[in-house]
């Protein structure tokens, strides 16, 4: 599979993958998460010499965060990006703060991850796409 590439190639796979047409309606988030999951599942059971996330609270945590940069990259791969995408991106934020981290760290949560989302988020809503992310082979 091809994570990052031009003409939203990942966008396509990730579509054709669980059976979409291209041009159809889908929740990116929804889509994104199951691809996340599948990803993450895929990893943590391949034998490998480093180490797998053992408790589950930390691999759903893992699988959200992986689902936040496969929508960013879906989006960003969009030549126009409905409102409502980007409402699925700050929602899939809140939902990550309330319900994955703890409340001890909320405040590195903000610093480390909500701060940078919302310029990235301003950035699809502004430009349509993240030009700066681009991938140019």
């Amino acid at each position: 599979m091809v994570l990052f590439g031009r003409n939203g190639l990942f966008g396509l796979q990730v579509c054709e993958h669980h059976g979409v047409a291209d041009g159809e309606a889908v929740g990116v988030r929804e889509l994104c998460d199951e691809e996340a999951e599948s990803m993450v599942a895929r990893v943590c059971s391949e034998e490998s010499s480093g180490p797998v996330v053992a408790s589950e609270d930390l691999k759903q945590l893992v699988i959200s965060l992986t689902s936040l940069l496969f929508q960013v990259q879906m989006l960003s791969e969009r030549p126009s990006i409905p409102s409502h995408d980007l409402q699925g991106l700050a929602e899939a934020i809140s939902h990550m703060k309330l319900n994955k981290i703890d409340p001890a760290n909320t405040k590195v949560f903000e610093d480390k991850v909500e701060v940078h989302m919302a310029h990235i988020e301003a950035g699809l809503s502004q430009m349509g796409n993240l030009t700066a992310f681009d991938v140019h082979l």
